[in-house]
């Protein structure tokens, strides 16, 4: 849905992460920039040391972005291609990211996958990606947007089959995300 680039931030002297929502998905997609928005907006009520932070926002010509942490360790997906984690590894990230399941009780994530969960440099996981996040007081349906919206390998049989989904279909995705760390296969 949208483009991020790595950028410099002169001010505070650090790289940063600009999310830009691209000008063909403006016109293509009625929903895009509510989606963007809701993204933004989604980050923003979930302030967490387990998600990755939002600095800024704008629109620069009609074009929204938000501006993030840069998260130069990397992601999930590419410390699995080098090889299964240890059981050690693979509890200190499930452990530091599954808090966020508690602090985000109304909000289903619908796309936990290893390219969603990024690495500073110290080695400290991070979730990100919350574009097509539900606010929810119990169950949403899967197919809000009328198409479903996750990615297909991660999803619950619920949310695959345009059903009532809620916070188990995030567990199940991340019970796929734990068998890849262990076993260093994909999907």
């Amino acid at each position: 849905m949208a483009t991020v680039y790595l950028a410099h931030d002169p001010s505070s002297k650090r790289d940063v992460a600009v999310k830009v929502l691209p000008r063909e998905s403006l016109g293509k997609e009625a929903n895009s920039l509510e989606r963007f928005e809701k993204e933004l907006e989604t980050i923003a009520s979930l302030e967490h040391p387990a998600i990755v932070p939002v600095y800024d926002m704008g629109e620069e010509n009609g074009q929204p972005y938000f501006v993030m942490r840069y998260m130069a360790g990397g992601s999930l997906s590419i410390m699995i291609q080098e090889g299964k984690l240890s059981l050690q590894d693979t509890a200190r990230i499930i452990e530091h990211i599954a808090v966020v399941r508690m602090v985000k009780r109304n909000i289903i994530h619908r796309d936990i996958k290893p390219d969603n969960i990024l690495f500073d440099l110290n080695a400290n996981p991070y979730i990100s990606d919350f574009g097509v996040a539900k606010l929810t007081e119990v169950s949403v349906d899967a197919n809000t947007e009328n198409r479903v919206v996750g990615t297909p390998g991660y999803m619950s049989p619920e949310q695959a089959y345009d059903q009532r989904v809620d916070a188990r279909s995030d567990v199940y995705a991340l019970g796929l995300v734990i068998y890849q760390m262990l076993t260093g296969r994909s999907i």
